[in-house]
């Protein structure tokens, strides 16, 4: 059976999806840029629990 991700591994993963999420809002305007700030906090909020900061 295929293992997912170690907890390091899943750490840097959530790391390069909220540079990318920060890359691409810095691109955009308005509702987009609404949307990738979003999902940026959403990335920056599931990173945080899964450190135990929350």
């Amino acid at each position: 059976m295929a293992k997912g991700p170690t907890k390091e591994q899943f750490k840097i993963l959530l790391k390069e999806e909220i540079a990318a999420w920060e890359k691409r809002a810095s691109e955009l305007r308005g509702k987009l840029k609404e949307q990738a700030i979003g999902r940026k906090l959403e990335c920056e909020c599931l990173l945080d629990a899964f450190e135990g900061n929350i």
